[in-house]
């Protein structure tokens, strides 16, 4: 089945999943294609599998890989699992239609892209908002395994420190989103296209080095992540310090309340009415005008 920039194929049992799947690929595909300025001329070949096993086999996949799609340089071609077993299969095809499209309109200067920001722009330009990596990466930072953008550039590691790597490059990327915009990624990807290596590019399209913008990065990580500590103790402790003026407040008025009704009670003068002053007697013994005793003789 064909569409305007894809071959779509599939089982024939497929039905009209497939025709749908087409359709979500077109979808993408003109989002993706704005995002980076790049049109390739040639339809991309697209492989749909409906069972896990069916696109481990093909794509050569082994069992133990949680490989759910991929792309190939040469002709663009994309290998796709939409079972839906391990991962969004929508989330998958948008994220190997960048790296087709990236390998399709670059051609052989592609293998010059950073590798880390090849995977960061497929995660950015396929899935924008996406928390759970933003949450690595300040993990690994907070543990002091974040890996430098230099050492991401030929290759990923495997296992546990590939998750922290894919998060890396997202995080970067969508930096470099924020920094530059699309129109950024679009000078980036125009100078290599026209013959320059990706250091020149970079440089032309931003007016900084890599490493320069890399030292941002992380500089970056690190303002968000006092920020997030100042967040963590201001809110509470302005909390506390709210609930304690509210309570002296209350204080207050409720003492001015009971000074008025003290004020307001009516004084009882009977009983002083009824009894007679005090009389005091004076003393044998002693003169009050003058402090002397009498004389007696």
């Amino acid at each position: 089945m064909a569409t305007p920039h894809f071959v779509v194929n599939a089982p024939a049992s497929a039905g009209g999943k497939a025709e749908a799947w087409g359709k979500r690929a077109e979808e993408a595909y003109g989002e993706i294609t704005e995002k980076l300025d790049l049109r390739p001329r040639q339809k991309i070949p697209l492989y749909l599998y409906f069972q896990h096993r069916d696109f481990r086999e093909a794509a050569g996949v082994r069992p133990h890989d949680l490989v759910v799609g991929q792309s190939h340089y040469a002709d663009g071609r994309i290998e796709l699992d939409v079972s839906g077993l391990f991962a969004n299969a929508k989330r998958t095809l948008r994220h190997e239609i960048v790296h087709s499209v990236l390998a399709l309109g670059l051609g052989p200067r592609i293998g010059t892209l950073p590798t880390w920001f090849n995977e960061g722009l497929a995660q950015v330009a396929g899935q924008p908002d996406d928390p759970a990596a933003e949450e690595r990466v300040r993990e690994a930072r907070g543990a002091g395994a974040l890996p430098e953008l230099r050492q991401l550039a030929d290759r990923f590691p495997r296992g546990e420190e590939s998750g922290v790597a894919y998060a890396a490059s997202y995080s970067a990327v969508a930096y470099f989103v924020e920094l530059f915009g699309w129109e950024g990624v679009q000078r980036l990807l125009d100078r290599m296209r026209q013959g320059d290596s990706y250091s020149t590019a970079f440089r032309k399209a931003t007016g900084i080095d890599s490493e320069e913008f890399a030292q941002g990065w992380r500089s970056t990580l690190v303002r968000r992540g006092l920020l997030e500590w100042i967040q963590l103790f201001y809110f509470p402790a302005t909390g506390l310090m709210m609930i304690w003026a509210m309570w002296m407040a209350y204080q207050r008025v409720r003492n001015r309340h009971r000074h008025i009704e003290e004020e307001d009670e009516p004084r009882d003068d009977s009983a002083d009415e009824d009894e007679p002053p005090d009389i005091v007697e004076p003393d044998d013994e002693l003169d009050y005008h003058s402090g002397l005793r009498p004389n007696t003789e």
